[in-house]
């Protein structure tokens, strides 16, 4: 069964690691891990409500300890899936839009806080200009954003709709 999260939440898993990477068959530890699972995100879970097929940021599989919150999902269906995969594609563009605006406006805190001491015009010419492009690059972000979550909206009310 595959789901659709459409509110952020968190779940505990263990990573089972080999406790002799050259034995691996002596036996492994756990580490205790949290995995986050963002609005949009398409999860597959078996007939227990627990996520499979799950890995984390080195690839390591996660085995999950809870089951996931059905109040915060909804089931793919034949109906639903074209909506639900829209809706998926829009969550995590608006994501990577949402860390490019971080950037940008790290860069522009940081152009803002080194003025230019020079004496030459052309130096504090060049940093405005600098200052500017910055500025209108996160209004872009800003537009674009905006834009992607009206999708997004749009798509999860008519999931919405669908699931009742």
């Amino acid at each position: 069964m595959k789901i659709v999260v459409l509110q952020d939440f968190e779940l505990r898993a263990e990573i089972l690691r080999p406790m002799y990477d050259e034995f691996p068959d002596l036996g492994v530890f756990p580490s205790a891990t949290v995995r986050s699972f963002h609005k949009g995100e398409i999860i597959e879970i078996d007939r227990n409500f627990m996520p499979v097929d799950c890995f984390a940021d080195d690839g390591e599989k996660l085995y999950f300890q809870e089951t996931v919150p059905m109040k915060c999902c909804i089931y793919l269906t034949r109906r639903n899936r074209k909506l639900a995969y829209l809706f998926s594609k829009k969550m995590e563009e608006a994501r990577n839009l949402e860390d490019a605006l971080r950037d940008a406006e790290e860069r522009t805190e940081q152009a803002a806080e080194a003025v230019p001491e020079s004496e030459s015009i052309h130096d504090v010419l060049y940093f405005v200009q600098e200052c500017n492009m910055n500025q209108t690059e996160m209004m872009r972000f800003l537009f674009l954003m905006d834009s992607l979550a009206s999708q997004a909206s749009r798509y999860e009310r008519m999931l919405q709709r669908r699931a009742m």
